[in-house]
């Protein structure tokens, strides 16, 4: 965070608000992290897990992450329409949508369509490399996959503030897990783009559709029969990885992936944007 508000500051009078934001999260996350696993690794490639995976693991990614959407947006909704909220946690959320759009230009569709951008593939690209690439691959080598994987994911959902922490500390755990399952990073920058998408959509139809707090209980019972059957399926797709051993350890490499076995409210959704 130091090192990304000079960089916007510098950015915003000679590129705007919106590609501000989107050389921010290049200069400021993608570039020095990608720079520190050049550094340190002797193997970047491995130890980015910078693997692609076959068309059905993909699709197993992408529901898990579509269903999360759902069932955590459709929850929220329906909790805000049905007074379950906390006047106090609503406010504070209104209070973050006023910083969304006072960090992002909205007035015309060059503007959605850069901000769009931004959220469902610069962001991906940017926190996925820090966060699920250095952060937990250098975690799972420290102290095993699951605690790597839980500190990464609070520290995820701390960098998107208070309001925020839950509901994206849960996304953490459930990207850094495919990212372990299937030994691919990519598979959490395609996880981490959907979940943005679909919160968009979602935005989009609840503000259409206002009032009745039976609509939002669709997409979260969806969502969640959807999620147990896309994480059932990508565990059948793929093998348990050993954990990652220690630098200086008999084997130093990552284990392999087994390739071959993959066969409404609109401005208060922005709490679920990562």
């Amino acid at each position: 965070m130091l090192l990304q508000v000079p960089i916007y500051l510098a950015a915003l009078p000679v590129l705007g608000k919106n590609l501000a934001v989107a050389a921010t999260l290049l200069i400021g996350m993608f570039l020095p992290a990608a720079a520190a696993v050049l550094w340190i690794s002797p193997d970047p490639r491995e130890a980015l897990r910078l693997r692609l995976i076959s068309r059905s693991g993909m699709i197993s990614v992408a529901g898990a992450s579509l269903s999360f959407a759902l069932l955590a947006g459709g929850i929220f909704e329906w909790l805000l329409r049905s007074g379950q909220i906390p006047a106090r946690l609503v406010e504070l959320l209104e209070q973050e949508e006023m910083i969304f759009r006072e960090v992002f230009r909205l007035q015309n569709g060059l503007d959605y369509f850069i901000v769009g951008t931004v959220l469902i593939i610069i962001a991906p690209l940017a926190e996925e490399l820090l966060f699920r690439g250095l952060f937990q691959g250098s975690l799972e080598r420290a102290v095993g996959r699951w605690p790597g994987i839980l500190i990464t994911a609070l520290s995820f959902g701390l960098l998107h503030g208070r309001i925020r922490f839950i509901p994206i500390t849960l996304l953490g755990l459930l990207m850094g897990y495919m990212v372990m399952r299937t030994h691919s990073l990519p598979t959490g920058m395609v996880a981490h783009g959907i979940n943005n998408l679909t919160i968009l959509f979602l935005g989009h139809l609840f503000g259409r559709y206002p009032g009745s707090p039976i609509l939002p209980l669709l997409p979260a019972l969806g969502g969640t029969a959807a999620l147990i059957i896309s994480l059932r399926r990508l565990r059948s797709l793929t093998e348990d990885h050993p954990r990652i051993p220690k630098k200086g350890s008999q084997d130093d490499s990552f284990p392999p992936l087994p390739i071959q076995k993959l066969t409404g409210r609109q401005h208060l959704l922005s709490v679920f944007f990562s």
